[in-house]
């Protein structure tokens, strides 16, 4: 008689070798995940239920004393009903002037959170505080802004890595972004990505980082961000952007309805995060401009600020065109 061998999902099997209190963020984690699961007046076997994650697991959890996956968490995020980000994030304590403001900035949309979180840093913080490193630059902007493409030829101008945040995830995920997608949600890709900016700042004192369009539409990640690195919006007008991925060949826009409706996100896109974009230390137009021309403008920009590793006021760069 053959025997058969019986496994548990890995969703609800415990990690292997944990870590001791599992330093800060395992500490957040543990203390978010009890607070959620005892305010919504659930058991560990309930949650478990709801979740598909054993209980055992969940009480090392708790315990900080788990190690935590991305795909558990996205797990334990479903069934709390709350964003995976959230559980990155230690509780408040009860009624606490905290808990009321992180309340209130939770209803209202990325753009206002990146205007109070700019506020509160310029209100809060020391006048002697360091400002971003003068090499340690992040260019933001929409698919087709230039950001590769400047940014690479920006790094071997200054003689410093360059490094496209949307690699790192993949490689930290292990599967092209679509697929991360897929798996974990926009809210696990999203968890990622603040992740793997977090590894880049702690690897790179001096680096050229390539960002994902839509970062800005994350308030922490953005906040974080613009408070490590120089950024700059290289900006463009929806045509320029639309001829540049098409130069891609994005099947996306392969046909001439998709053109059509390709143009009409471009449009709607800009319009939605051009607050956030414009809240960048530097921005470049780079519509109409040749590579060259772009580079010369950006280094133009950056050069003052390389020079003295000060904070600069945000700038706009806007040359006649060729």
């Amino acid at each position: 008689m053959t025997r058969r061998a019986t496994t548990t999902p890995a969703a609800a099997r415990p990690a292997l070798s944990p870590r001791e209190g599992g330093g800060a963020l395992g500490d957040a984690v543990s203390r978010q995940v009890r607070a959620l699961r005892e305010s919504s007046s659930l058991t560990r076997a309930q949650l478990s239920e709801r979740s598909g994650v054993s209980v055992a697991y969940l009480a090392r959890l708790e315990a900080g004393a788990a190690n935590i996956s991305l795909g558990v968490l996205e797990q334990l995020a479903r069934a709390l009903r709350v964003p995976a980000q959230r559980l990155l994030v230690a509780p408040a304590e009860p009624g606490s002037d905290l808990e009321l403001i992180v309340a209130w900035l939770r209803g209202q949309t990325a753009a206002v959170q990146a205007e109070v979180w700019s506020a509160l840093r310029a209100r809060v913080a020391p006048a002697d505080a360091p400002g971003p490193s003068s090499v340690r630059i992040a260019l933001i902007g929409l698919r087709g802004a230039g950001k590769s493409t400047l940014g690479a030829r920006l790094a071997r101008r200054l003689g410093v890595p360059f490094v496209e945040l949307i690699r790192e995830i993949e490689q930290a995920g292990g599967v092209p972004v679509p697929e991360i997608f897929t798996l974990y949600g926009a809210s696990g890709y999203r968890t990622l990505e603040r992740s793997c900016l977090k590894q880049v700042i702690e690897r790179h004192d001096a680096v050229v980082l390539a960002t994902g369009g839509g970062l800005v539409t994350e308030a922490g990640t953005y906040a974080l961000l613009r408070g490590a690195f120089r950024t700059v919006w290289l900006r463009a007008s929806p045509g320029d952007h639309f001829d540049r991925v098409r130069r891609q060949q994005d099947a996306r826009i392969a046909a001439p309805a998709l053109e059509r409706v390709a143009m009409a996100n471009i449009r709607t896109m800009l319009a939605a995060r051009e607050p956030l974009y414009s809240q960048a230390d530097l921005t470049l137009d780079t519509s109409g401009r040749s590579v060259a021309r772009s580079l010369a403008e950006l280094v133009g920009l950056l050069e003052p600020a390389v020079r003295s590793g000060t904070p600069r006021s945000p700038a706009t760069a806007a040359a006649p065109g060729p």
